[in-house]
């Protein structure tokens, strides 16, 4: 593979409208023919014939960070992140793909749409979907290649998953015992809630509320859209987050609040409580049988992953990738 000295030496930005970025984030790379499709054509990564140019790899870099601010954006250690992420993602689906060509297997146009549709119905309607192909910047064509890959990746794993041993009762028990710590259940209190327009709100409600039944406030009064049903929030565990642990110091039925969250300010009832105690093994069975199977379904595919490497030819331009950086400029 070529290697790209040259990016390292020279001065100038990657093409934002090439790269369709949202927000303020554009990438730099510092070449002074960085405009030139010989730049943007240059090969990062490669597995047998399989390629990813600059400009490709730049634009999966963009969409990863374009809900960051900027100086998140200009993070080395979350940039180096998300090109181990995407490095990693184009080997392993060239590898899958190849993997698919030697053992003579295809995705049936079948099994394909039948996972279109049923991901297509998660939306209100075709509107939001094709809103959110245009918030990732994908064509459909794009976008059912993905769908498309995931199902292939869903077939090795089923391959996979045929060579593991089942799982005994012994096994199950034994890690129950060796992790039982994790099956802990800490304090938890279920709340409900009114998401408030405004701090000063909560005091009127406060006020409704020695005569009007929580529910019906949470009705009239929350701005949530949809109404939680029945004003549910959530259950809550004692330490999960710092904002709630008043909730576990006032009584039942208590309105608590307000309590500033992401999205407003809250009031908050505790309707119901459960003390902390340890889970029995009968309840966590089921559980800890899928974390297991799930450790398995690793060590098989790491062993798998391992034999494809080694059969393969995967190339990397570590000086092109490096080079790749992030400026931020306001419009």
């Amino acid at each position: 593979m070529e290697n790209s000295k040259s990016l390292n030496k020279k001065k100038n930005f990657l093409n934002a409208k090439n790269l369709a970025l949202a927000g303020f984030f554009f990438f730099a790379a510092t070449s002074c023919d960085l405009y030139s499709n010989r730049i943007f054509s240059k090969t990062l990564l490669q597995v047998e014939d399989r390629k990813m140019t600059v400009q490709e790899f730049s634009k999966k870099l963009a969409l990863k960070l374009r809900y960051l601010d900027p100086l998140s954006a200009k993070d080395t250690n979350i940039i180096n992140k998300f090109k181990d992420e995407i490095t990693s993602s184009f080997i392993v689906d060239q590898l899958i793909d190849l993997w698919f060509v030697e053992n003579k297997l295809k995705i049936e146009p079948e099994a394909l749409s039948k996972k279109i549709s049923s991901l297509i119905a998660g939306y209100p309607n075709d509107s939001e979907f094709r809103k959110a192909l245009s918030e990732e910047n994908l064509s459909f064509r794009e976008w059912e290649e993905g769908v498309k890959q995931s199902l292939k990746r869903e077939a090795l794993f089923s391959r996979l998953r045929e060579k593991i041993d089942p799982i005994s009762e012994n096994e199950i028990k034994s890690y129950y015992e060796t992790n039982k710590a994790q099956y802990y259940q800490k304090e938890m209190v279920l709340v409900k809630s009114i998401l408030l327009k405004d701090e000063n709100q909560s005091d009127v409600i406060k006020k409704l509320a020695r005569r009007t039944a929580f529910e019906k406030l949470v009705l009239e009064y929350s701005i949530e859209n949809p109404k939680p049903k029945d004003g549910i929030y959530a259950w809550i565990e004692r330490d999960s987050v710092s904002e709630f642990d008043v909730l576990f110091t006032n009584k039942k039925n208590e309105l608590i609040g307000p309590i500033r969250l992401q999205e407003g300010f809250r009031l908050f009832k505790v309707v119901n409580r459960k003390q902390s105690r340890q889970k029995l093994l009968e309840e966590v069975a089921p559980q800890i049988k899928k974390e297991i199977l799930s450790l398995r379904e690793k060590a098989r595919f790491s062993a798998w992953l391992d034999e494809q490497i080694k059969r393969y030819k995967i190339q990397k331009n570590a000086t092109a990738v490096s080079a790749l950086k992030v400026e931020t400029r306001e419009e």
